[in-house]
């Protein structure tokens, strides 16, 4: 019998697997496992898959995780692929990486989606103090209602408008206007990012 796209090594290993049901993947290199999981995957042995993708998720680091992660996605492989997301929102400078660029669409999407919720709250709560920190250097923290005639007119009207839905989310008595003027001016009127500062201070 012609096997092809596999080593006779490997297939061994298929095959003892079938019958003893045990493998030890930290025998083996990083490329053996993956394809063994490929192996795996051809031929429907889930257990083998899913003992590969725990294996292989040990070796995550930033040279392989999109690698992995493509991997992941093509074959399905949950557990890899979880792993590799859970790595990259860690460390989202992986986006940064040439190889990022050649993930399919779909995946860069999921991916950018993850790191901005995941962001760790500590890079975030630094963020938010120099956004802070900005605005009392700008004199925002004496912002009344003379000050906000500053702002022109369709800035003004973007304002309240913001104001306005903030106050419906966060409730009519839950910051002073002062407050809010400051976080809705930090966020550049976006409602979203206006929530994100105020319910991270």
């Amino acid at each position: 019998i012609t096997v092809f796209d596999t080593s006779p090594s490997l297939f061994s290993v298929l095959l003892d697997y079938l019958y003893c049901g045990r493998l030890d993947t930290g025998s083996f290199s990083v490329d053996q496992l993956a394809d063994l999981m490929l192996l795996a995957d051809r031929y429907e042995v889930d257990s083998l898959k899913t003992a590969c993708e725990h294996g292989l998720s040990t070796h995550i680091d930033h040279d392989s995780v999109l690698y992995f992660l493509s991997m992941g996605d093509q074959f399905n492989a949950k557990h890899l692929r979880s792993s590799c997301l859970n790595f990259i929102s860690q460390n989202p400078d992986i986006m940064d990486s040439e190889l990022f660029e050649e993930l399919p669409q779909n995946l860069q999407a999921e991916i950018y989606d993850l790191v901005i919720w995941a962001y760790p709250p500590s890079k975030v709560g630094d963020k938010l103090s120099a956004v802070q920190e900005m605005t009392a250097n700008l004199q925002l923290s004496q912002c009344d209602a003379e000050g906000e005639g500053e702002v022109s007119g369709q800035d003004s009207a973007r304002l309240e408008a913001c104001l306005r839905a903030l106050r419906d989310v966060i409730g009519e008595e839950a910051a002073s206007r002062q407050q809010l003027v400051q976080v809705a001016l930090a966020a550049d009127f976006d409602l979203n990012r206006a929530l994100n500062f105020y319910y991270s201070s």
